[in-house]
């Protein structure tokens, strides 16, 4: 019997389960995204964009072994609330120049 809380799994199958395998190229793209834009408003002492910031890092430390955040309801849900105060305050716009993303 395989049991998600007790044996390690990678959270790329569980992604592209939802998401279909062209789903997890493009998660993995936006999870990028928003990782680099926290790390930038991280270092401006953002209260929220540290929150933020910590439990990124979890799903990025965490994606080739487990799901650890988006699988217990006591990440999860922090999570969510943040990414959605942090989206409401935060008015930023992706800018493309010559090839160099930044904010």
């Amino acid at each position: 019997e395989w049991s998600a809380t007790i044996n390690w799994h990678t959270a790329y199958t569980w992604i592209a389960n939802d998401l279909s395998f062209i789903g997890v190229i493009i998660w993995m793209f936006l999870l990028g995204m928003l990782f680099s834009i926290l790390v930038k408003l991280s270092l401006d002492n953002s209260k929220v964009a540290i929150i933020l910031f910590s439990l990124i890092v979890q799903i990025i430390i965490f994606l080739p072994m487990n799901n650890v955040v988006l699988s217990n309801p006591l990440t999860f849900m922090p999570l969510i609330i943040y990414l959605m105060v942090f989206l409401v305050t935060n008015k930023f716009s992706v800018v493309i120049n010559k090839g160099e993303i930044g904010l």
